[in-house]
């Protein structure tokens, strides 16, 4: 194009901003916490004209977790299964995710570790019921999700117990009559 003395002109680019720019916090030559770009604009007449343009990259992580068990209610010692579905409710792909729960029997188990932003996996985790539970009268599990910068919030489920008290009683005697 040609420009005139005191004139100028109007340039318009594209970038498409990528999922793996989010994640990285920006591009690998860009400030931390920026997607910069420089520009310069050339002539046959003029020296080179340069400039550039940073846009602040706003990650927003975080995460839900859901927890629920087929088993509802409990009348007798014996193993409950807990199911997690662990969502991605950020922007940023979110790696290393690992769950907690503080009444399970430290067998917690996840399909997947990573989940790209909206994604989900599910967990299992399971607890053993004895007495005490019975006679406690529930389970309470309280369970939640971290990638060791980000923890979701907590999420709970309670198996009550179906305590069902009874007692017998047989009476007997060596002697069967009196005089």
């Amino acid at each position: 194009d040609t420009i005139a003395v005191n004139d100028s002109t109007t340039c318009t680019a594209t970038h498409t901003f990528t999922q793996a720019e989010l994640d990285a916090n920006g591009s690998p030559t860009a400030d931390s916490g920026n997607l910069s770009n420089n520009v310069t604009a050339s002539s046959n007449e003029a020296p080179d004209a340069t400039d550039s343009l940073d846009i602040p990259i706003v990650q927003s992580p975080s995460m839900t977790v859901e927890k629920s068990s087929a088993t509802t209610s409990l009348d007798a010692p014996g193993t409950v299964t807990y199911d997690y579905l662990v969502t991605n409710t950020g922007n940023v792909t979110l790696t290393g995710i690992s769950l907690s729960d503080d009444n399970d029997n430290d067998d917690a188990s996840c399909v997947a570790t990573t989940l790209a932003p909206g994604a989900t996996t599910t967990c299992t985790a399971t607890h053993t019921i004895d007495q005490g539970d019975l006679d406690a009268g529930s389970v309470v599990n309280v369970a939640s999700v971290t990638d060791g910068t980000t923890t979701s919030p907590t999420d709970t489920v309670t198996v009550t117990a179906d305590q069902a008290p009874a007692l017998t009683l047989d009476k007997t005697s060596d002697v069967t009559t009196y005089a």
